[in-house]
């Protein structure tokens, strides 16, 4: 029994006893992917993700965008990133009442009652937060509504797009087949006669050409 010779087959295989061999191309490309995943560069990348998997960067990124400016930032931006956005600029206020509510909580596990006047600055620092907590969902409520907006446009476009191309499409077969119709006979004989006219009128009488020799003589 011959045994399919696998070796050197390259690209193209090859044959042995009318059995064609194929290359070993998801091999190869096995191979590749294990070579660049052990290469310094993607081990560099695969280091980098799991350090930022581990860290919160909002504060960070919070940073950033502070010292690019908001406003700046969320130009030319889409209304769901603009919205995301909007976390990212009321961050430190939403950080400060956490804190405050800890705070509260803490003092209510504990059983601690706070003075009348830290009792009123809890209670005011943590309305703040909510009556900012509620401006930022507004917004956010109202670029929902816009992304849905632009979506319905960018979908009509599209729709549109595709009836303006369909009709183009017919108008261009049906003059295809306007020009691949032969004249009827009717047709013909008008444009012949039509043709009759014209030439017999471009023709001058031989009476007309004598009378006009014998006055000139």
């Amino acid at each position: 029994t011959s045994r399919p010779n696998t070796a050197g087959g390259g690209e193209g295989g090859s044959k042995d006893g009318g059995t064609t061999v194929t290359s070993g191309a998801p091999i190869a490309f096995q191979r590749l992917s294990s070579a660049l995943q052990q290469s310094p560069a993607h081990k560099a990348e695969r280091q980098l993700r799991r350090a930022i998997e581990t860290q919160d960067l909002r504060a960070k990124i919070t940073a950033v965008l502070e010292c690019v400016g908001f406003e700046f930032a969320a130009e030319n931006l889409p209304a769901n990133e603009r919205s995301a956005l909007l976390m990212a600029q009321y961050y430190v206020a939403f950080r400060a009442g956490e804190n405050w509510a800890q705070v509260r909580s803490q003092l209510r596990n504990e059983n601690v009652k706070p003075i009348a006047a830290d009792a009123i600055l809890l209670e005011n620092k943590l309305e703040e937060v909510f009556n900012t907590s509620r401006h930022v969902k507004c917004q956010q409520m109202h670029l929902s509504e816009e992304s849905v907006e632009d979506e319905s446009r960018k979908e009509a476009a599209f729709f549109d797009t595709i009836l303006l191309q369909r009709d183009q499409e017919i108008r261009q077969e049906q003059i295809k087949r306007s020009a691949l119709v032969p004249k009827s006979l009717q047709k013909r004989k008008a444009e012949k006669e039509a043709k009759k006219k014209m030439l017999a009128k471009s023709l001058v009488p031989q009476s007309s050409t004598s009378d006009l020799e014998g006055v000139a003589s």
